[in-house]
């Protein structure tokens, strides 16, 4: 198996991400959903997940709600951002993987992360 398919079998994948990969400051983790993997330079791009119960109306537009669900390893709805984050392979190795987005769930995220705004 090639280095190459090996990051590919990472999209879709969910994992409880440390605070300090995502640069927040206080202890604790958030999950992220690998959208995408580059084995050339071992990074991932992510979206970062947040309660979606802490997000509000005005915010909405900039998230994308995934319920929980027998395989992606969530405890309650999650508000995933648009706008992922390219992340090291070196910094996922401290973090635990809790599960997989179903196919509908990684294909309206992707969508509304890579595809170009009509706005």
């Amino acid at each position: 198996m090639s280095k190459e398919s090996t990051y590919q079998k990472l999209i879709g994948d969910l994992y409880n991400i440390f605070n300090s990969v995502w640069k927040i400051p206080k202890p604790g983790k958030h999950p992220g959903a690998v959208l995408k993997a580059n084995s050339q330079y071992r990074s991932l791009m992510l979206s970062k997940g947040t309660d979606a119960k802490h997000v509000q109306k005005l915010w909405k537009s900039y998230y994308v709600i995934i319920a929980p669900d027998n395989e992606n390893g969530l405890s309650k709805d999650t508000a995933f951002e648009k706008r992922p984050s390219s992340i090291s392979m070196k910094k996922m190795q401290n973090n635990d993987r809790i599960g997989r987005l179903s196919k509908t769930d990684l294909g309206r995220l992707l969508e509304e992360c890579f595809t170009p705004s009509e706005k």
